[in-house]
């Protein structure tokens, strides 16, 4: 397993044996430094190895896509720190799947404070406290921020916010955070420059910060609407644990429940990228393939069973690469990549219709002629891909006159 920490975050990956020694990796390893970190060789790294309590022997390579690397030629257990540059953000040469929309920050959740109901009930008597407003997938946001709401900022009274059905999402860098619904008055209340934002649609040019709390916020207050009653004796059920657990009077208790799902780059021999097109797509949007893990299974089953279904496949190589939480309404997403044994597709036609193969050119050929549209940058799909191609997705130009 390979450790890599990107912006104080840790993601784990595992690396193939067969990578060989760039010349600027060589020229590197001979004079005792790193490659520069530059805008056109972003990445690099400085790695320790350890096994078996001891330093191992090994070699300086260059893996496509992750910079300089050292990797012991006696094991596969490695630790990666990328050294990063100003040039490296957002997807390319230097991306990490902490930085996905989402998954990349984390803060204190007080999940042993909130047990007890008077944290929540301080933090909407305190007009200091940060609020996010939610209504379903969309949060109120100010350019591209969470809008810098408080407490002391909304009345006391349900007209603009639904209070009782506030959530206590924690404490980030002393401050106090809570999610809160919208009420159907809110809409007159908003001051200039804050207005609706979908989460899926924002969230790659938010602050990581402001993407995870965005997201939790909106998951938390769909499942409190989703769960009033008990699924066990049909009874109302109240929130405790501020926000997090709902209970009935017979003291039945209700936790919020993820939907893991696997989501799989495939490769040919040729490095070629499997793109598909949904049958419940419009013409032209193309992804990697996905599908939710069932009882049972591992994640590695899921993605077997799932590309047999979708597009007839074996796969060989299955490698975990990252995820990333998807709160619509609450999935996560566990990203995967994969060499096909062969690739005679057989699509299912009421889920996958079409499905190709593609290498980078046809790629970028396929999106500038308009025949293929790709995911977008808020999600992990398009993270696998733009791993795959080696830097930011190709994006089709604006036609016709300005």
């Amino acid at each position: 397993m390979l450790a890599s920490t990107w912006r104080g975050l840790v993601t784990r990956h595992r690396l193939p044996l067969e990578s060989t020694m760039s010349a600027e990796s060589k020229s590197a390893e001979s004079s005792g430094r790193r490659p520069a970190c530059t805008a056109e060789s972003p990445g690099t790294a400085a790695v320790a190895i350890a096994a078996r309590s001891k330093v191992l022997r090994f070699t300086l390579i260059t893996l496509r896509g992750y910079g300089s690397v050292c990797l012991s030629e006696d094991t596969l257990r490695v630790q990666l720190v990328f050294a990063g540059c100003a040039a490296c953000t957002g997807y390319g040469s230097c991306m990490s799947f902490a930085s996905v929309p989402f998954s990349g920050f984390g803060w204190d959740r007080g999940g042993m404070d909130r047990r007890d109901q008077a944290w929540l009930e301080s933090a909407l008597s305190d007009s200091a406290t940060r609020v996010v407003v939610v209504d379903r997938s969309s949060v109120l946001v100010e350019g591209h921020e969470l809008a810098p709401l408080t407490v002391g900022d909304l009345p006391a009274d349900d007209a603009v916010v639904a209070w009782p059905d506030a959530v206590w999402l924690g404490r980030v860098d002393g401050e106090t955070w809570v999610a809160v619904p919208a009420s159907a008055g809110v809409e007159a209340a908003l001051r200039d420059g804050v207005a609706w934002a979908d989460v899926r649609q924002v969230a790659a040019g938010m602050s990581a910060q402001d993407a995870a709390l965005a997201a939790t916020s909106v998951a938390i207050t769909a499942w409190n609407a989703a769960n009033v009653f008990c699924a066990r004796c049909g009874q109302w059920m109240r929130p405790i644990d501020a926000g997090w657990v709902r209970v009935c009077n017979e003291g039945h208790e209700e936790f919020l429940r993820l939907d893991p799902a696997v989501i799989v780059r495939i490769t040919d021999e040729a490095d070629r990228v499997l793109v598909g097109h949904n049958a419940a797509w419009e013409p032209g949007r193309y992804s990697i393939f996905a599908g939710f893990v069932e009882p049972g299974e591992s994640f590695e089953g899921a993605v077997r069973r799932e590309m047999r279904e979708e597009v007839g496949l074996d796969l060989t190589d299955i490698t975990y690469m990252g995820s990333q939480p998807w709160p619509f309404p609450r999935s996560l997403m566990v990203g995967f990549t994969a060499k096909a044994a062969s690739t005679a597709v057989v699509t299912q036609p009421d889920e996958i219709d079409e499905a190709r193969w593609l290498s980078r050119d046809e790629l970028r050929a396929a999106v500038a002629d308009g025949s293929v549209r790709l995911p977008g940058p808020s999600s992990i799909s398009y993270a696998l891909l733009a791993d795959w191609f080696g830097g930011a997705l190709p994006v089709r130009e604006a036609v016709g006159r300005a």
